[in-house]
C-alpha cells in the first residue's frame, strides 16, 4: 500500500507540474526560459517575479498572461492534455486500489488466514 500510495504522490507531482512550472532560477535570460520551455512537457510556466524575462519572452513570441501568483506563459497541446489525463486516471486507479487493499485489510485484520494456514503460516 505504500508504494502504491509513493507512486500516486509522484503522479501527483507531475500531474501539478504540468498545469504549474515555475520557471527555474538559473534560467537568467529569455533564450534560457526558452530552452527550458522547449525541453518540459507542461502547459503552464510561472515566471514569478522576473517581469525582465516577462517582457523579453514576449518578444521571443511567447503570450503572457497576468495572475494573481504573476506573469504565466501558457503552451497548451493535444499532447499535453493527454498526457495529463493519463496521469489522472493512473491517480485515481491507484487510490483506489488502495482503498480496496486498506478495506480489507480492515476487515481481516487479526483473523486467521486460512490459505497462510495451508501454506505454513502462522
Amino acid at each position: 500500500v505504500t508504494e502504491n500510495f509513493e507512486r500516486t504522490v509522484e503522479d501527483v507531482r507531475a500531474l501539478r507540474k504540468i498545469f504549474w512550472d515555475p520557471v527555474p532560477d538559473w534560467c537568467t535570460s529569455p533564450q534560457a526560459v526558452d530552452r527550458y520551455i522547449n525541453g518540459s512537457s507542461s502547459i503552464v510556466y510561472w515566471v514569478f517575479g522576473r517581469e525582465d524575462l516577462a517582457e523579453g519572452l514576449e518578444a521571443l513570441g511567447y503570450e503572457m498572461h497576468t495572475t494573481p501568483w504573476g506573469p504565466i506563459v501558457v503552451l497548451d497541446s493535444p499532447d499535453k492534455r493527454l498526457r495529463a489525463k493519463v496521469l489522472v486516471k493512473s491517480i485515481a486507479s491507484r487510490e483506489k486500489n488502495s482503498l480496496y487493499v486498506m478495506e480489507d485489510i480492515v476487515e481481516h485484520i487479526g483473523r486467521p488466514n486460512p490459505q497462510a494456514l495451508r501454506q505454513g503460516g502462522e
